[in-house]
């Protein structure tokens, strides 16, 4: 199983997560060159009779078909129209870098300033 490393984890699954009973599991997982992304959805996807409901991620990521799997390709201009189609999907998009994704964010911000209802403003004053 592969997921990103930021999740929301119920009460419940935290102490199942934390018990002493899984420390044969954590120290294998601890080995993978990718563990961070991999320990939650495979420790989940591996309780015995887990019955509390599994959300999708908010993330748009685009995965290599080709690549290692170990990280989602950088996202570039060449995918702003399938992000911005499916832009009700998502809240955050991974992967970018500071060079080959700057046109990709300028467009982005761009679009979420201009598009009624596209950009939430929070005021914390």
């Amino acid at each position: 199983a592969r997921s990103t490393e930021w999740v929301v984890l119920t009460r419940e699954l935290v102490r199942y997560a934390a018990g002493p009973g899984l420390m044969p599991f954590k120290q294998l997982i601890g080995m993978h060159a990718g563990a961070d992304e991999i320990f939650w959805p495979t420790l989940v996807l591996n309780i015995p009779n887990f019955t509390q409901k599994v959300s999708r991620q908010r993330w748009y990521m685009k995965w290599d078909p080709a690549g290692t799997g170990h990280s989602p390709m950088v996202l570039t201009e060449a995918h702003l129209k399938e992000i911005l189609n499916q832009k009700d999907q998502y809240l955050f998009m991974r992967k970018v870098t500071d060079d080959a994704s700057v046109q990709l964010m300028r467009q982005i911000d761009s679009d979420m300033e201009t598009e009624p209802g596209g950009f939430i403003q929070l005021d914390f004053s």
